[in-house]
């Protein structure tokens, strides 16, 4: 048989070897799994029917705000999408394992890149969407909660100036027994028994209920207004529970208490400065709250990638305070790993990718996705190269697989060099992750245990 037709069967069933590709924490070797709280786990384990996702897509003619566009390339292109879309894609009975689909994804490239650019991305995002590129997928970092697909945006193509992508993962845990503060004001007996039948209720998961009650409260006192901010903390409306915690005055009681917790909402949010600047007012003799504080402020500083500062907060800390020396212990093994890292040169898997379709996404750690890009790049390039042999340069096969066996491999080295960035990225995200787990323990078996 003709090497033509092996190639040409190879690239057709390829992308196709992806049918049912769904990812959840079962199916996701991560070593820092044990870190998320179940509640966390069951937005992750959720899934949806196979062809869910082919029901409600909103399915538009044109790229961005084009339409009106006289070129007739571009109506071609968008008229082939809008039809592959509308009608091809639902009956393939397939679900790609990106969100957004590879078709969504290709339009939008299109519309921030351009026409050129947009296909070479485009080209590299295919190479990437089958079982070979994804067997080394295990990173739960990467999953769009709640449907098991991997979120993709087009600012992942940002060569040289990689977006910062916030990690606003959530690891407040809620499923703990918090049990009543000690440090109450003095206050009427309404507002004590709201108070405790509100802790009652975050303790034991009546989300519904505490939100109720606190909405119903009259900001009236320091404790009612500690107490909104902390239900709002609890459940995750991080903005409402600084506001609130903003508002309790510096004389309280809860002062310093609530300068921790608005802190550390402030962090799961990046807003850092903030965060540094609320830990900075608190003002205490106790040795165990001026730990915790330089603790606080030492893991701020490894947020901000600030070594030095880092250094000086984690030496004024005691690591011999059993109430944050496991903490204080992983944060140094984690600035031990932010240090050790070396990140791989984007010009190196570009080049090497040049030379041998793929080689550079190995070289950034993606094997997976550098054996897919060689089968198929490799296979369009064989292609071309016989019908060449046969036919000659004019022949409209070999212009025609030249073009596509062109457009891929550009794509592929492009797609090289981005993945080292991605991949530093994701390191980054990994270790943001750890550092808001870790600095948010302290505080909650401190104050709320």
């Amino acid at each position: 048989m003709k090497f033509r037709y092996i190639a040409f069967i190879l690239i057709t069933c390829l992308p196709f070897i992806s049918k049912g590709q769904r990812f959840t924490t079962d199916s996701l070797h991560c070593v820092h799994l044990d870190i998320f709280n179940n509640d966390d786990l069951l937005l992750l384990q959720q899934q949806e029917p196979a062809d869910s996702l082919f029901k409600d897509r909103n399915i538009k003619y044109g790229f961005g705000n084009s339409v009106n566009t006289v070129n007739p390339f571009y109506h071609l292109l968008a008229s082939s999408m809008f039809i592959y879309q509308k009608y091809v894609s639902p009956a393939l009975s397939r679900q790609c394992a990106y969100i957004p689909s590879c078709s969504a994804f290709s339009k939008q490239l299109i519309t921030e890149y351009g026409l050129l650019k947009g296909s070479f991305y485009t080209a590299d995002r295919l190479m990437r969407c089958n079982r070979i590129a994804l067997a080394d997928k295990n990173n739960i970092f990467l999953l769009l909660e709640g449907n098991g697909n991997i979120s993709e945006s087009p600012l992942r193509y940002k060569l040289f100036n990689a977006p910062d992508k916030e990690t606003k993962v959530s690891l407040v845990q809620t499923s703990d027994t918090i049990h009543e503060s000690n440090s109450v004001d003095n206050e009427s007996n309404n507002a004590k028994k709201d108070w405790d039948f509100t802790m009652y209720l975050i303790g034991n998961g009546m989300k519904e209920d505490a939100l109720t009650i606190v909405s119903n409260m009259n900001n009236t006192s320091d404790s009612i207004r500690f107490l909104k901010g902390y239900t709002y903390y609890t459940y995750h409306f991080l903005e409402k529970s600084i506001n609130m915690f903003d508002s309790v005055s510096n004389h309280s009681d809860l002062f310093n208490e609530s300068k921790f917790f608005s802190s550390i909402s402030a962090a799961h949010l990046y807003r850092l400065d903030k965060a540094e600047n609320d830990l900075h007012q608190i003002i205490s003799e106790e040795n165990l709250i001026n730990d915790l504080k330089n603790f606080e402020l030492a893991g701020i500083s490894l947020l901000q990638h600030d070594n030095d500062k880092f250094n000086y907060y984690i030496n004024l800390t005691d690591s011999n305070n059993f109430n944050i020396s496991e903490e204080v212990r992983l944060l140094k093994n984690i600035n031990h790993e932010i240090n050790s890292y070396k990140k791989k040169s984007a010009w190196i898997a570009g080049g090497l990718s040049a030379v041998i379709p793929g080689l550079g996404k190995v070289y950034a750690g993606n094997t997976g996705e550098g054996i897919s890009s060689f089968l198929i790049c490799g296979s369009l390039i064989g292609i071309t190269a016989e019908n060449l042999y046969h036919n000659g340069l004019s022949n409209w096969k070999t212009v025609l697989f030249g073009t596509v066996s062109s457009v891929f491999y550009i794509g592929n080295i492009l797609g090289s060099a981005v993945s080292v960035n991605i991949n530093y990225d994701n390191f980054n995200q990994r270790n943001n992750v750890k550092i808001l787990y870790n600095i948010h323990i302290p505080i909650r078996n401190f104050f709320r245990h």
